[in-house]
């Protein structure tokens, strides 16, 4: 009696302890998947309320968290003046990203033009990560304006490159620089560049194609209110362009792409800026191989969201070949997580370089 009941005791003894033992083992696995299922921060700083940047980047952010929610607090993107309002913002913390140019990014890693008064420290120094959309620059003028035939005929004249901050504007400066076609450069709000136009305040003024389709709202009003012309790039301009500009590639366009009612020839060359997301060295690299990863598998919906984005969701391997060898020849480091998936789809360079993140 007294044996039996020992061993009884002996066996509740073992299960409780077999019990216990597995409720840790249960507790120490949770805490392990709560552990790598760390949750994100994607802050992503736009142009203007109005602009396609700011509703495109709305749209793939909560794309990006719709694909993965767990891994994802929050994301959102945020309307500013461009591209150095967002470096500024990924050095303060209160951004991990924005859009940007090569030409940009220059300038951010050699501490000149827009930022060479206040440099940003290396550590905060925003990296490449992949491109979304190509940015193509055009020339416009009044149809009857037979002094401006090419962009060597600028000179001297009265030049709008839209508004500070933009990727027209930056690239416009570069090109009067590198190719010395010394302006005077006059800003007018995007809104009032027809009437500008119209009223000879300027004598031209530079635009933008989004990826052979997309233009900005000002550009539809202005071939609706007034006879105005594409002032052609030669290829040979073009080409001289690209040889100079960090970043710039000299490209065909088609004027009826994007225009009914613009003059000009309908083939023409373009000094073309890949436009990329680039992200905070505080966004780990799992962080943004995740974004990678949902704009990838989600490409078909990311071309949807915008016109701009169809190089993306039609070749979307393709431009990231061609444009970040532009951002290497630059000497701009990618963001490791960027480079992760990278080279998990063999599209990777040698002379390609990574970037350090701080987490």
């Amino acid at each position: 009696m007294k044996k039996s009941r020992l061993i009884r005791s002996i066996s509740m003894f073992l299960v409780l302890c077999f019990s216990i033992m597995m409720l840790a083992s249960c507790g120490t696995e949770s805490a392990e998947e709560t552990k790598s299922q760390e949750q994100y921060t994607l802050r992503m700083f736009s142009a203007g309320e109005t602009g396609m940047t700011y509703a495109s980047m709305s749209a793939i952010t909560a794309m990006i968290k719709n694909h993965k929610p767990e891994i994802w607090k929050s994301t959102s993107a945020i309307p500013s003046s461009g591209p150095y309002a967002g470096f500024r913002a990924i050095q303060s913390g209160e951004g991990e990203g924005t859009y940007s140019n090569v030409g940009q990014m220059v300038e951010l890693w050699t501490d000149t033009g827009n930022l060479a008064k206040d440099p940003i420290p290396k550590e905060k120094k925003a990296l490449m990560g992949p491109c979304l959309w190509e940015h193509q620059n055009v020339l416009l003028a009044r149809s009857d304006r037979d002094d401006i035939k090419s962009v060597w005929d600028l000179k001297g004249k009265k030049v709008c490159p839209t508004l500070p901050g933009y990727v027209t504007e930056v690239v416009s400066l570069m090109i009067h620089d590198e190719l010395d076609i010394p302006v005077e450069m006059v800003y007018v709000e995007m809104d009032a560049i027809c009437d500008a136009l119209k009223d000879g305040i300027i004598d031209a003024s530079w635009g933008y194609v989004l990826s052979g389709g997309g233009v900005p709202a000002w550009m539809s009003e202005l071939e609706l209110r007034m006879d105005a012309k594409v002032v052609p790039f030669s290829k040979e301009d073009a080409e001289l362009i690209a040889s100079k500009v960090k970043g710039v590639a000299a490209q065909t366009i088609k004027l009826s792409d994007f225009s009914s009612k613009l003059e000009g020839p309908n083939e023409q060359y373009s000094p073309v800026l890949g436009t990329y997301w680039v992200f905070s060295p505080d966004l780990s690299e799992q962080a943004v191989y995740e974004i990678m990863v949902a704009l990838y598998e989600n490409r078909k919906e990311v071309g949807e969201v915008h016109p701009a984005h169809c190089v993306w969701a039609e070749d979307a391997l393709g431009i990231q070949e061609k444009y970040v060898e532009s951002a290497a020849q630059a000497g701009v480091p990618i963001h490791p997580g960027f480079a992760k998936w990278l080279k998990e789809q063999n599209v990777w360079h040698d002379n390609w370089i990574v970037g350090s993140v701080n987490k």
